[in-house]
């Protein structure tokens, strides 16, 4: 079966009718908008003053004794704080700022010293060179009286004489 197109009248007779029912929608939306427009128009508002007056009264009330008690722990925590300030006495408290003078002029006068008594990488690698320096000339004095033990005799007998020679002067001054 071969489908049915619907004719030009067919489609202007619908789209009449949807005309018809677009416009009668219309037309109660309008009804409804202005009814709902009334009704709003129509509302009363009061206001009761003195319930204001009471609501008001009861905020201030609130407001006043919320005051009160912060005042009166401010003053809790100020006497509080005056207690531990009169409990620390200019006694205590020059002692506590005699100990801390002390205290850093121990720690400075430390510090002092210890930067005294350091030495500096410069002569400290000196130090070491002249170090390496003795080892080796005492190795080839070793090796020396090693192949020579004859010298080895002779230096024994010029050591012990240069001691007494050298204590013998250190006694007479």
């Amino acid at each position: 079966m071969a489908k049915h197109q619907p004719t030009l009248t067919e489609l202007t007779e619908l789209l009449f009718k949807q005309v018809v029912y677009l416009q009668e929608t219309m037309k109660q939306n309008i009804a409804q908008q202005t009814e709902l427009s009334n009704r709003i128009n129509s509302f009363e508002v009061k206001v009761n003053l003195s319930e204001l007056r009471n609501l008001e009264t009861e905020n201030r009330e609130r407001l006043q004794n919320d005051f009160t008690t912060f005042q009166s722990k401010l003053v809790d925590n100020k006497e509080e704080l005056l207690k531990i300030y009169n409990a620390i006495s200019n006694k205590k408290m020059l002692y506590l700022i005699a100990l801390n003078v002390f205290l850093l002029l121990t720690s400075g006068l430390s510090m002092y010293i210890a930067i005294g008594k350091s030495i500096d990488n410069y002569d400290y690698n000196q130090l070491i060179e002249e170090n390496k320096r003795f080892d080796l000339e005492l190795n080839h004095l070793d090796q020396f009286f090693k192949e020579n033990p004859k010298n080895f005799e002779v230096y024994k007998k010029w050591k012990i004489t240069s001691e007494n020679n050298t204590k013998k002067a250190l006694i007479a001054h």
